[in-house]
């Protein structure tokens, strides 16, 4: 891993101002077609930004900035003319509007699907005689994605967090099979993919970062956020970190 020698800022991008794929280094592949993250500093590490219709794993931990850093991606889409879908298992659409709203994003133009559980959830408390929770509640979710997907044929998705995925699958074969097919699903119709990961030392996220084809770090340091990325497939990236104030 190559380490930066000059930290590069993190700062939102200028509508208007596109990283160039040059020739680094031997780095970026001729023919290539990036897409923008939304953030310049990570533009410039990726050298230009992700690989279309690739699929990226976000890794942090709490407060690090990876649902704000997903804000960016899918906005930069949506000033460029492209179709951009939240999907999230966690918090609700209205509490990430909301936050966004704050944080000075527009998300008029970006679609939710919105799997988070309800107040409904805990009140029903169904129970299940013959299949367990993950094989219910499974289809239901597939069908609402697939759905969404088809109709809406995003050019960029950010999911929001793909480890929830682990307790809807009956054991970790079934878990990464089923990730594959869904990853593989969604750079068929055309998307470009984000996701996060709420990996610990608890549940690792490892099969995760096989699965992927980069994968992109947010951790804090002395000097504040950083960002590293340990994986690239298929093209070459600065790599190493690089540390400096998010314009988050």
């Amino acid at each position: 891993m190559v380490t930066s020698k000059n930290p590069l800022p993190l700062e939102e991008v200028i509508p208007g101002q596109e990283p160039q794929n040059q020739q680094r280094n031997g780095g970026v592949e001729q023919g290539s077609v990036r897409v923008s993250t939304g953030v310049t500093g990570l533009d410039e590490i990726l050298y230009g930004g992700f690989i279309q219709k690739r699929a990226y794993l976000l890794r942090g931990g709490p407060g690090c900035g990876k649902t704000t850093l997903g804000l960016h991606f899918l906005t930069k889409g949506t000033v460029q003319g492209e179709r951009s879908l939240f999907i999230t298992l966690g918090e609700s659409e209205a509490e990430l509007r909301a936050n966004a709203n704050a944080l000075g994003f527009d998300l008029t133009q970006v679609h939710f699907l919105d799997l988070s559980p309800n107040a409904a959830f805990f009140t029903e408390m169904q129970t299940y005689d013959i299949f367990s929770p993950a094989e219910v509640e499974r289809e239901p979710v597939t069908r609402q994605i697939m759905e969404q997907i088809e109709h809406l044929k995003p050019q960029r998705v950010f999911l929001d967090a793909m480890t929830q995925f682990r307790y809807l699958a009956t054991d970790a074969f079934q878990f990464r099979k089923q990730v594959l097919s869904f990853l593989r699903f969604l750079v068929e119709q055309g998307a470009t993919v984000l996701y996060t990961s709420e990996g610990n030392s608890s549940v690792p996220d490892d099969d995760l970062q096989f699965m992927s084809d980069g994968v992109i770090h947010l951790h804090f340091q002395p000097e504040g956020r950083a960002v590293s990325v340990s994986k690239f497939r298929m093209n070459c990236c600065m790599g190493g970190w690089s540390v400096a104030p998010l314009a988050f």
